[in-house]
């Protein structure tokens, strides 16, 4: 069916509505382009102006790169300059530093020389002692005091001044001298034991003279030594034995004297060992001596009787030895004791032995013993077994054993105080304090004790109470003052040293029975040096075993105050014939005499 015109009209209404809304969206579509391409076009605008403007910040960029490029070159060339230059200038510095190290290690060497001769003068012209008391009279004139010649002030480099100065105060201890001292007493009488011998004196005498009495004038006398000859004399009888005519011989047995078959009396056996053992005449010189007397004896049988007596009294010797390790408290040392030694390369034929001590101050007694070397294996060796106190200097081969169980190990205070006094040349401010402020107190505490006579118990509390805040302080006072002095010199020694040991220095303040020093054993070791000095040197390992044990016996006889000759005459008369078991009897320190024989009352008339 067809459509009707009333429709048609509709209908192209109707398209051209929607061309007319079509031709609409058109233009607003080309109107939207129209504004892209005029933004895109001024977005080119604006990136061609960035473009530009990036262009001549790159252009002024490269320039600027370019001079810095420049620049940098320049600088290069600059410091390859200075590097040459500060390359010569290390060298120069570098030789100057060592110049400077080398003058300073010169300088600290030109130092310890000039230290070490001032001691030497010290030594030679200087009095030895440490003590530090004056007179007021020296105190008034310093002048006179000659003890004094060698204080001589601080090296420069070899001193620090302290960080407090108030800290140290110069203290003098002066000794008052007694104003009115008493009047001379006159000559000394000569004693009244010794035999007089009355010379009389004739003058002529006119007549009438009254004789109203009688002036003496004594006057000491001597004879040299005398010598004479002991004659034994043993009658001789013969009785019957039997009925069969058989005689017996009777004869009384010899006198007791312990070498058989000696032509030398005690008497002069013990002379020998005086002789050479306490007056420490080489036996050279006692035989010169026989000489001057006409009698010769040779060198080799005075040798065999010193010998032979020794080896008698071996026996003591060993228990003497025996007795000290019971003791539980031990002090001990050793010293040089040159020996020959036949053994030993041709122009070589000495060797260097060594006397060790050990020597007890409550019992009063010092024993010797001889080794060859000075190591860790004789100390073990010669302590071997022995429990309790062991007091000895800071030589290292006794620290060892002093760590065995059941071994407390001291040290000795007068060392680390030696070492302050020899430091005084070298830092006369510190040394004069530790030794004034801290030494003197320490040793004044002792003197007290001993005047005072207190029991072991009341040493100890005061020890306590008193010496070991002083010891504490010591150890704070070195420990501060030690990063303060040069490494090396003698004050850092001294420092050194006892701040290493002072454990085993402020042992002695646990116990009244301990002493505060080692010298006990050192001053017993006095003697051989002053025989060594005359003899020079033992004939052989042997004779190194037997002084020890002369040494030993005559020393503790000197500590028990007994006279070394009269003791040794006894002991020589009994000591064949006493009990072996009860030897001890015979030690010093138990010794009792008894009434000498016909032997000693001959010597004495």
């Amino acid at each position: 069916m067809k459509r009707s015109s009333s429709h048609k009209a509709t209908d192209c209404q109707l398209q051209l509505s929607a061309a007319l809304q079509m031709i609409a969206m058109l233009e607003q579509s080309v109107m939207s382009l129209q504004q892209a391409n005029q933004n895109l076009v001024e977005s080119h605008i604006q990136k061609d102006i960035i473009i530009t403007d990036r262009d001549q910040t790159i252009t002024t960029l490269l320039t600027k790169q370019k001079l810095d490029a420049q620049t940098i070159v320049s600088l290069e060339e600059k410091n390859q300059q200075h590097i040459l230059l500060i390359g010569k200038l290390n060298n120069v510095v570098s030789e100057q530093l060592n110049r400077l190290q080398k003058n300073k290690g010169d300088l600290f060497d030109y130092k310890m020389l000039r230290y070490q001769w001032m001691q030497l003068r010290k030594m030679i012209y200087g009095r030895r002692s440490e003590k530090r008391f004056i007179t007021a009279a020296d105190a008034e004139n310093k002048d006179s005091v000659q003890g004094w010649l060698f204080d001589l002030p601080a090296d420069h480099e070899g001193s620090v001044q302290l960080k407090d100065a108030k800290k140290i105060k110069e203290r003098m201890v002066v000794v008052a001298k007694n104003a009115d001292p008493l009047p001379h007493p006159g000559r000394h009488a000569l004693p009244d034991h010794l035999m007089r011998c009355v010379i009389r004196v004739d003058q002529d005498v006119p007549a009438g003279a009254v004789k109203v009495g009688t002036e003496r004038t004594e006057r000491l006398a001597v004879q040299m030594m005398k010598l004479y000859v002991n004659v034994e004399e043993r009658d001789i009888y013969i009785i019957k034995a039997d009925e069969r005519g058989k005689y017996k011989q009777l004869i009384a047995p010899p006198a007791s004297h312990p070498i058989p078959k000696c032509k030398a009396d005690i008497t002069l056996l013990v002379m020998l060992l005086i002789e050479k053992f306490i007056y420490h005449m080489p036996l050279y010189r006692i035989q010169q001596r026989f000489k001057q007397y006409s009698i010769d004896l040779k060198y080799n049988t005075l040798s065999n009787w010193i010998n032979a007596t020794i080896d008698v009294l071996r026996p003591l010797w060993e228990l003497l030895w025996e007795d000290l390790m019971k003791s539980r408290y031990v002090h001990m040392d050793e010293t040089r004791f040159r020996v020959l030694d036949t053994t030993r390369a041709k122009g070589k034929g000495s060797h260097n032995g060594y006397l060790w001590v050990g020597g007890n101050p409550v019992l009063k007694i010092v024993c010797f013993t001889y080794k060859k070397g000075r190591g860790k294996g004789e100390i073990k060796d010669i302590l071997s077994g022995f429990t309790g106190y062991l007091h000895t200097d800071a030589y290292s081969g006794y620290d060892e054993y002093g760590k065995q169980p059941g071994v407390i190990h001291l040290h000795c205070l007068d060392h680390s105080r030696r070492y302050f006094v020899e430091s005084l040349n070298n830092d006369e401010q510190r040394s004069n304090y530790a030794l004034d402020h801290f030494y003197a107190p320490l040793y004044q505490i002792e003197r007290e004790c001993k005047e005072q006579e207190l029991s072991y118990d009341e040493i100890t509390e005061a020890r306590q109470q008193r010496a070991v805040p002083i010891l504490n302080a010591l150890r704070e006072w070195i420990t501060t003052e030690i990063n303060e002095v040069i490494e090396g010199t003698p004050i850092y020694t001294a420092m050194a040293y006892t701040l290493k040991r002072m454990k085993q220095l402020m042992e002695y303040c646990n116990d009244g029975m301990l002493s505060i020093s080692n010298m006990f054993v050192e001053q017993s070791i006095r003697p051989t040096k002053i025989g060594l000095k005359n003899y020079l040197f033992a004939g052989s390992h042997e004779h190194g075993e037997r002084a020890a044990i002369i040494y030993s016996l005559i020393q503790t006889c000197k500590l028990q105050g007994i006279d070394p000759d009269a003791y040794l005459h006894d002991v020589l008369l009994r000591i064949n014939d006493h009990k072996q078991n009860k030897l001890w009897e015979l030690l010093p320190q138990n010794w009792k005499p008894q009434t000498r024989n016909n032997y000693a009352k001959t010597q004495s008339a």
